[in-house]
C-alpha cells in the first residue's frame, strides 16, 4: 500500500511539473508572437505617421505597477487553480444533495446561458 501511494504521489509531482514545463514554453512563444507583431504595428504606424492603436501601446512599454505592458503572458501558479477546483468541487458536492439533482441541472443551465448572453 505505501508503495503504491509513493507511486501515486511521485506521478502526481511529474505530472505537475510537465504542466508546469509546458506553460512556461507556451507562455514564451505567445510572448513572443506579441513581440513580433508589435514591432510590425510600430513600423507601420511609423510609416504611415499615423497613431498606434492602443493595444500596442500597452505591449510596446514595460510592465509596471501601475500599467501593463510586456510581457503580456505570464507564469501562474497552478496551486492556487487546484485549490478553487476543489473548494468549487466540494462547494457541489455538499450542495447539490441539500436542492436536488434537477434544481442544481437547471441553475446551471440559466447559469450558463445568463453568462453568454451576458458577454
Amino acid at each position: 500500500m505505501i508503495l503504491g501511494s509513493r507511486l501515486h504521489t511521485n506521478a502526481c509531482i511529474l505530472l505537475l511539473v510537465l504542466i508546469w514545463t509546458c506553460s512556461a514554453e507556451k507562455i514564451d512563444k505567445l510572448n513572443e508572437i506579441v513581440a513580433r507583431k508589435t514591432k510590425q504595428a510600430v513600423e507601420a504606424a511609423n510609416g504611415d505617421k499615423s497613431k498606434l492603436a492602443p493595444e500596442y501601446e500597452a505591449s510596446d512599454r514595460k510592465m509596471s505597477v501601475m500599467y501593463s505592458g510586456f510581457p503580456i503572458y505570464q507564469t501562474r501558479s497552478h496551486a492556487l487553480v487546484w485549490v478553487y477546483t476543489c473548494v468549487a468541487t466540494l462547494m457541489l458536492a455538499k450542495g447539490i444533495p441539500q436542492v436536488g439533482v434537477p434544481m442544481s441541472v437547471l441553475c446551471g443551465a440559466v447559469m450558463f446561458l445568463a453568462y453568454d448572453l451576458y458577454r
